[in-house]
């Protein structure tokens, strides 16, 4: 009897450390940062499911280090596609999201999802404007699609706004991500500009982050004046 029940304990420590390792060890990536479930999960709805794998062990840190993991994300979106877009998918509809998680610090998010594809492909301009915070770090701008993945640093930086210039890929169903760090206690505004005629990488840099520019983020000047479509953006309070 005495033997059975040491037999038992065992098995149930042994399951216990099996349960505590697998609550802790969900998945992990070819950079070796191993995400929990409830980390896998957040991700995926802060971004897209698959996002884990673009990650470094140093990212994965970050959103633990700033306390932003959890179920409080807050989203808004709009959806661009005119009349004309949505019949010849000329230059193709989009749907702009923005989310955020706020802990010690905000995690903020910003998306364009392409439901058409355009015929110009040139440098579009995603990024964010700050107002009343300050952003602390930010990450990789990622742009995918079929059978297309690619990564773009921050080509634009001041102390309200981060901005990126993206070269729209030759594939089909694009995306577009990008997010921020902030402080808490302002505003984000987020926007996606896309060229409506060819433009070079260094003219597509030609803005200032500035509340009457387009989307309520970029303000274009010279070679880059009029060459975006000007679609609103979007904003959210952290």
């Amino acid at each position: 009897m005495k033997m059975q029940k040491k037999i038992l304990f065992v098995l149930m420590i042994f399951l216990m450390i099996a349960s505590n390792v697998s609550a802790k060890s969900f998945y992990t990536n070819k950079n070796g940062a191993i995400f929990t479930l409830d980390e896998y999960d957040f991700i995926s709805k802060m971004y897209y499911d698959g996002y884990q794998d673009l990650m470094s062990i140093d990212d994965l840190k970050m959103l633990r280090n700033n306390d932003v993991i959890g179920d409080n994300i807050v989203s808004v979106f709009s959806a661009i596609n005119e009349p004309q877009i949505a019949n010849s998918l000329n230059t193709g509809g989009r749907i702009l999201s923005m989310n955020k998680s706020c802990g010690a610090s905000c995690l903020v998010t910003i998306s364009a999802t392409w439901t058409g594809t355009p015929t110009i492909k040139s440098y579009d301009v995603l990024g964010f404007r700050t107002s009343g915070v300050s952003i602390s770090s930010s990450n990789s701008a990622v742009v995918t699609g079929t059978n297309y993945n690619y990564s773009y640093s921050s080509n634009k930086s001041a102390n309200n706004g981060r901005g990126y210039s993206i070269k729209f890929p030759n594939t089909t169903n694009v995306s577009v991500y990008a997010s921020i760090y902030t402080s808490k206690g302002g505003t984000v505004y987020g926007s996606y500009q896309h060229a409506k005629s060819n433009i070079s990488l260094n003219n597509s840099k030609l803005y200032t982050f500035n509340s009457n520019g387009s989307g309520g983020t970029f303000l274009f000047y010279g070679a880059a004046f009029g060459k975006y479509d000007n679609v609103d953006g979007l904003s959210l309070s952290v």
